[in-house]
This record gives structure tokens, C-alpha cells and sequence, in this order.
């Protein structure tokens, strides 16, 4: 959960950080690029992230260096075209070469420190992961705040190259650590169709989250730059949820998974995630309560009271309850990951994908941030509707005696090294 925490802390710090210190219509552009950086990143994701960590759990230690060759060998060969289609495509939407020459030095950057981390958790050695990650996503920081102490001009391409210089350093760490060989081209390609056997589920899935993530966010750029900009310094904040979402999920779908080896393991299993649920609501009711009640202090204190980010109380308010949907879906989600429904997983990620698609050509023509807000909000309904609905159909004699359960179930999260 630590490790966890540093990410999610340093990619926080950094758009908050770049928001404060770029012009509204500047940090728009890279936040819609940032939109296209994700989703080109969402394919290294699914195809090698998760299956290098699952993979990797069975190469002997003094095998790891030549797995983490082979892993890179296939991540450069898996990252080629998606970097050809995301540089062309940003260079011919914005006519600046400097951007997506930037942009594709992040991405190799970004999959290259991605893939030595899953090699290193993959051995279970979080202690030496977490260093790695801390010089990345707090070097991001440094490195922002340095530049504007020198007063340098902050535009879009400098957020990219500081993700790029920042997470080759994190590489660097990593790989000082595993140490490294020439890659085995047999064993590399083996890996690569292992990868996509095994990742290809996972893929769709991730696809479908970060394409939907940046759809709104891309509509409102047909509308206004600065708009975007209004827009995803308050999901900044909301997005704080993440750390906690994310987290929680990694405890529920092994959870789940051996609740079903049990008698009575549906019930059981739903029992669990339900308690791991409502123990990371716990942690996020302040959050979600001073974002209800004092928006505009908040905000302020975030981004300054020149750059009139704090102007938009009853937007926020909105996307608070949509970031309580996005909470609560997504732990549902690794409940059925944990029984291996992935289709429900995947019809539930469509739905909340045409859901967003349809609201936002509805809503944001004449609603602007609101209407983003809105579709934020119907996305997360449309994905919670069906979950709510599988969870019923497969459970509606158990979901009863579990609620009654849980009052005495539910306790704090212990104590933990990181949030």
C-alpha cells in the first residue's frame, strides 16, 4: 500500500504542481495529451505489466535479470507502433513536433521503469521497489518546482520531459538492482505470446477505464482549452481516491479468491469485499465531507487564488458523488475479478464507456463543466446498475444475512506504513 502511495502521491503532486505554474490554456493541451500518453500506456499495461508480475513469480532469483531483458526486449517491441500512431497522431492535431517527440521519450521512459518495477514485485521485493519509485514520482516534483524556481517557461512538452527524465532515473535505480543481460530472443518471444494469451482480458479492460477517463475531457476540449483545464484540477482532487481504490482492490480479489475455495464461498467472498469496502470509505469520508462542505478553500489552497480554479463549487460537489461510484464499482469489479466473471468486468466497462460517450455529446454542448460532471456521474451508474444486477442475480438469497453481518465485522484498517 506504500508503494502504492508514492505513486499516487507523486502523480498528484505533479499535475497539481504543473497547474499551478502553466497558463489554463497551455496546461489543457497536456492534459488532453496526457489523455493519449494513458491510453498508449494502457496497452503496456495490460499486455506485459500484469503478466510479468503473474509470470514472474515462477523465475528463480538468480534468473531475474535475464527475465527483465527479455521483458524489455518485448516491452520496446510492443511500445514501436503504439508510439508511431500516438507521436503522428499528436503532431498532426497540434502541429508541434517538439510535443510528440516528448511525448513518445515519455512513454519509452515511463514502460521502461514499469517494466523493471513488475520484475522486482513480481519477486515480492517491495523494499527496494519503493526507492526506485520514490526517485520517480517525487523526482517529477523536484524537478517542476526547480524549473519554476528558475522562472523557465512551463509549457505542455515540459511535463513530458520531466516524466521522461524522472522515470529513466527510477530505470536506472531499478536496474541497478536486478543488473541485466543481453536478452534471449527465443525466450522473449515466448513471453510476448505468453504476454498477450495471458494479458489480453486485462487489456480490454484497462483500455476501456483510461479511453473512458480521457473521453471527457477531450469533449471539453472541442469546447475550450481553459475548460479542460477547470475540469481535471478538480478530478485531480477527487482522483485523490485512487490510492485507496486501488489498494482496497488488491486485498479483494485474492480475498475473493480464496473465500471460493471455502463451503459457502459466495457468501463469503461478498462478506469480505463488502467489509474491505466500507474500511476504505472510512479513510475517504474526510475527503469527500471538506470537498462537500469548503470546495473553494480547498482548491485555493491547492492551486492559489490567482488561477481561478475555485470557482466551480457545485461541479465539484457532483463529481465527488462520481468519485463515489468510481469507488464502489471499482471494488465490485475486483470481486468478480476474484471469481473469474472477467465478461461481467467487461460488459459493465462498455456500458460505462457508451454511457460516457452518449452524455458527453448530450450534455457538454450545452452544460460545459457541469455536463462533464454529469456524465461523469452517468458513467459510473450505468457500470454500478450492471454490477449491482450480476452481484443480485448470483447472490439474492446471501446479500440478506450479510448485511446483518456486517455491523459487527466492519473495524478500522490497522495500522499500515503508508496510505
Amino acid at each position: 500500500m506504500s508503494d502504492q502511495a508514492i505513486v499516487s502521491l507523486g502523480n498528484f503532486l505533479l499535475t497539481v504542481t504543473l497547474a499551478r505554474y502553466m497558463s489554463k490554456t497551455e496546461y489543457g493541451v497536456y492534459v488532453v495529451t496526457l489523455g493519449a500518453f494513458l491510453v498508449g500506456n494502457a496497452i503496456h499495461s495490460g499486455l506485459l505489466a500484469y503478466p510479468i508480475s503473474v509470470l514472474g513469480a515462477h523465475i528463480p532469483d538468480e534468473e531475474i535479470h535475464q527475465y527483465a531483458a527479455n521483458g524489455l526486449l518485448v516491452t520496446y517491441a510492443f511500445a514501436l507502433p503504439v508510439a508511431a500512431v500516438l507521436g503522428t497522431t499528436i503532431w498532426a492535431l497540434s502541429k508541434n513536433r517538439e510535443l510528440a517527440l516528448a511525448v513518445i521519450a515519455a512513454m519509452f521512459c515511463w514502460q521502461t521503469h514499469e517494466t523493471l518495477r513488475r520484475c522486482l514485485m513480481s519477486r515480492l521485493r517491495h523494499g527496494v521497489t519503493i526507492f526506485g519509485d520514490a526517485v520517480t514520482y517525487l523526482g517529477q516534483i523536484a524537478l517542476v518546482v526547480f524549473l519554476a524556481y528558475r522562472h523557465s517557461e512551463l509549457v505542455a512538452q515540459t511535463g513530458f520531459l520531466i516524466i521522461a527524465l524522472a522515470s529513466l532515473v527510477g530505470a536506472l535505480v531499478h536496474l541497478s538492482v536486478i543488473g541485466l543481460r543481453y536478452p534471449n530472443f527465443t525466450a522473449a518471444i515466448a513471453l510476448g505470446r505468453e504476454s498477450i494469451k495471458l494479458g489480453r482480458w486485462s487489456l480490454f479492460s484497462i483500455l476501456g477505464y483510461w479511453g473512458t477517463v480521457s473521453l471527457l475531457p477531450w469533449a471539453l476540449a472541442l469546447k475550450s482549452l481553459a475548460e479542460v483545464a477547470n475540469y481535471q484540477t478538480m478530478m485531480n482532487v477527487v482522483q485523490v481516491v485512487n490510492p485507496v481504490m486501488f489498494s482496497v482492490s488488491n486485498l479483494v480479489v485474492p480475498s475473493v479468491a480464496h473465500e471460493m475455495k471455502k463451503p459457502d464461498g459466495e457468501k463469503r467472498a461478498l462478506r469480505v469485499t463488502l467489509v474491505h469496502m466500507l474500511q476504505g470509505m472510512v479513510l475517504l469520508a474526510p475527503l469527500f465531507l471538506g470537498l462537500l462542505i469548503v470546495p473553494g478553500p480547498v482548491m485555493r489552497a491547492l492551486y492559489g487564488h490567482a488561477r481561478g480554479y475555485a470557482e466551480n463549487d457545485a461541479v465539484m460537489k457532483v463529481l465527488v458523488f462520481g468519485a463515489i461510484l468510481t469507488y464502489t464499482g471499482h471494488i465490485l469489479n475486483a470481486y468478480f475479478l476474484g471469481r473469474k466473471s472477467v465478461e461481467i468486468v467487461g460488459r459493465s466497462q462498455v456500458a460505462a464507456t457508451i454511457t460516457a460517450a452518449i452524455c458527453a455529446i448530450a450534455l457538454i454542448p450545452k452544460w460545459d463543466l457541469m455536463g462533464a460532471a454529469m456524465s461523469f456521474v452517468a458513467m459510473g451508474i450505468a457500470r454500478n446498475g450492471l454490477l449491482i444486477a450480476a452481484l443480485r442475480q448470483g447472490s439474492s438469497q446471501e446479500v440478506g444475512s450479510i448485511s446483518r453481518d456486517l455491523r459487527v465485522e466492519v473495524s478500522p484498517i490497522p495500522p499500515t506504513d503508508g496510505i
